[in-house]
């Protein structure tokens, strides 16, 4: 973090996002699963650091289909921008997609259409396989589980 002073808290949420790269936030979420590990951290100073990682590039932020803003750790991953992602609208995660013919509709969007989609910043919205079936739970510590592709 280049600028900006290293507090003990701020080292503290780098460890711990880092130890769940691409798991989903809001700062509420980051505050709670942080003090269920001993680390007291504020919403404020969670909400203010996820923010700074969003400008960083190391971070992205996205709205759920509820409208909470969520925060996903990739540290600065390229190939995260490169791909499609999607959000279930019942338990808020978000998933990669990174395959073929995800890659065929953003080519025809342009070919035929003119329009450039830009992944880093487009989310589609849908239900996961887990909500299908009655699934879809938020984890223990209320944290939603963003760990896969679709």
């Amino acid at each position: 973090m280049r600028g900006e002073y290293q507090t003990r808290q701020k080292r503290e949420m780098t460890r711990f996002l880092a130890g769940h790269a691409m798991q989903c936030f809001t700062p509420e979420e980051l505050a709670r699963a942080m003090e269920a590990e001993g680390v007291r951290v504020g919403r404020t100073t969670a909400y203010r650091f996820l923010e700074s990682l969003c400008r960083q590039q190391t971070a992205r932020r996205y709205q759920d289909a509820r409208g909470l803003s969520r925060y996903q750790y990739h540290g600065g991953d390229a190939d995260c921008d490169r791909h499609f992602h999607v959000v279930c609208a019942r338990c808020g995660n978000m998933f990669h997609v990174d395959c073929a013919m995800a890659g065929q509709l953003a080519e025809h969007l342009y070919a035929e259409h003119g329009f450039r989609v830009d992944a880093r910043k487009s989310v589609l919205v849908g239900m996961c396989r887990d909500c299908q079936k009655g699934g879809g739970e938020r984890g223990d510590d209320g944290t939603s589980r963003c760990d896969g592709d679709v």
